[in-house]
């Protein structure tokens, strides 16, 4: 295959980022995702954040005010993880290609208005097959009949 250099230093190329940040913030909004993974982002504070980086199938975010629910396009997007989100996705620990539920189910003023969240999994990724043995094993992994 031949690269013509000069073509490709031409190109304006997109910023590679997880897509639309999407920000869970009244009861009943949710989203329905791919999982692709978490990562660490240092925020305009200087501190570390968690985000999670999907593909969104569809999800509703309702208006606080209103209560009009708009639903959410497809697409790519990142949530920060709050503690208690962070605490979900440490315990239910989805992984690439996992199909999620994720819906904000209450709001608890008592509690500096901390967010509770409702998660399931509608879908499991295929695991990653692990080859036997590894390198230089000795296990013959062919069959005999």
């Amino acid at each position: 295959m031949s690269i013509d250099l000069k073509e490709v230093l031409q190109k304006k190329l997109p910023p590679k980022s997880g897509g639309e940040i999407f920000r869970f913030q009244t009861v009943g909004d949710q989203l329905v995702f791919r999982f692709k993974g978490r990562r660490t982002v240092t925020t305009k504070r200087g501190e570390g954040a968690e985000i999670v980086d999907c593909q969104v199938l569809g999800g509703e975010t309702v208006d606080p005010k209103t209560k009009k629910i708009t639903p959410v396009q497809p697409g790519d997007y990142s949530f920060f993880l709050s503690k208690v989100l962070r605490g979900i996705f440490d315990e239910e620990k989805p992984q690439p290609g996992d199909t999620v539920h994720v819906q904000l189910v209450e709001i608890v003023p008592a509690k500096n208005d901390m967010k509770l969240y409702g998660f399931e999994f509608l879908d499991r990724a295929a695991p990653v097959a692990k080859t036997a043995g590894g390198k230089g094993s000795d296990i013959n992994d062919d069959i005999q009949f």
